[in-house]
């Protein structure tokens, strides 16, 4: 029986701005772990932003090349402000979960390990036809570190939530997002401020709820 691998993570939970970004990543070929890319996989975190870029130029070519296969979803900030971010992010999850299950399932694999990182036990609503198939879904606690799929979704998520926020920078550079990504910094915080709440700040997070109601009191 073939058995296929998925990682699952995700990027951007704990950011004041703009998506939370999730992807998921399978690997179809062996000769794949042979190459330097699947040897320096690792979490994203772990990685200086040089070999993050060369791993995730990496990736893209090897799924070019039919070694791997991935999806990356994305949820906006609006989403995380109804729906909080614990939702948002298995949204996000569940999108490219179900996305890489069909590309998966094109190859006529017979069984399927999900692996996400972290233990928020999440619960996936797949279509109909997913529920009928052999799928298994397994937690891990600081999986991107364990597991290579866990960490190449991980390398694919991040840099592409780090892209989309450096490109948003053009737009409003005195707000430093290609610098702090839209994290929660001293120099975000000012920037908020200084400048003012975009539509992209996710006003459902403490600081910036805190700013909205100090702006109204004025």
């Amino acid at each position: 029986m073939i058995t296929i691998q998925i990682g699952v993570d995700e990027a951007g939970r704990w950011a004041w701005a703009w998506p939370v970004v999730a992807s998921a990543f399978a690997i179809l070929k062996n000769r794949f772990k042979k190459t330097s890319t699947y040897r320096d996989i690792n979490d994203s975190k772990q990685l200086t932003k040089w070999r993050r870029d060369q791993l995730f130029e990496a990736l893209q070519l090897a799924k070019v090349n039919g070694e791997v296969t991935f999806y990356i979803a994305s949820i906006d900030s609006e989403v995380v402000d109804t729906k909080w971010i614990k939702e948002a992010n298995r949204m996000a999850m569940e999108l490219a979960i179900q996305q890489i299950i069909e590309m998966i399932w094109k190859i006529n694999s017979e069984k399927i390990e999900i692996h996400i990182d972290g233990n928020d036990h999440y619960r996936f609503n797949f279509s109909d036809w997913t529920t009928s198939r052999n799928i298994k879904i397994m937690e891990h606690i600081r999986g991107d570190q364990l597991f290579k799929t866990i960490g190449a979704a991980s390398i694919l998520a991040k840099v592409t939530r780090d892209r989309w926020m450096s490109e948003y920078s053009k737009s409003y550079p005195e707000y430093g997002f290609d610098r702090h990504k839209g994290y929660g910094t001293y120099a975000h915080q000012i920037a908020l401020e200084t400048f003012g709440i975009l539509n992209i700040h996710r006003k459902s997070y403490s600081p910036i709820k805190h700013l909205i109601m100090w702006v109204k009191k004025i």
